[in-house]
């Protein structure tokens, strides 16, 4: 992906990421502060979009800790005034993708 280059959420990167709009929550880690929730709205095996309650800027590093799963570092990779798009530095197995895809709260699977 090309700095500065946006992840289009709603019709998919272009290396055809498989893709899921759900709403589920996660703890952010940063290393400059202590961790603080935040609503993951779409997600990949590559990435995810998280609300703009984000603490941090592009290029920041940060660890999303997501129920049942080890922490998965991330990198912001753009910002606007609702979301944040972060690659993920190693990608999701199929396995973690469907543990958060069932943890979506709208499913009502808990």
């Amino acid at each position: 992906m090309l700095k500065n280059e946006k992840l289009d959420f709603a019709t998919g990167e272009r290396r055809g990421d498989k893709r899921r709009d759900l709403e589920v929550t996660a703890r952010a880690h940063s290393f400059e502060m202590r961790p603080y929730r935040v609503q993951v709205s779409n997600l990949s095996r590559n990435g995810c979009q998280l609300d703009a309650s984000i603490r941090s800027k592009v290029d920041g590093q940060l660890y999303l800790d997501f129920a049942g799963l080890p922490l998965i570092g991330a990198r912001i990779v753009w910002m606007d005034d609702y979301y944040a798009g972060c690659e993920f530095v190693n990608p999701l197995t199929e396995a973690e993708f469907q543990i958060l895809i069932q943890s979506d709260w709208r499913s009502g699977i808990h």
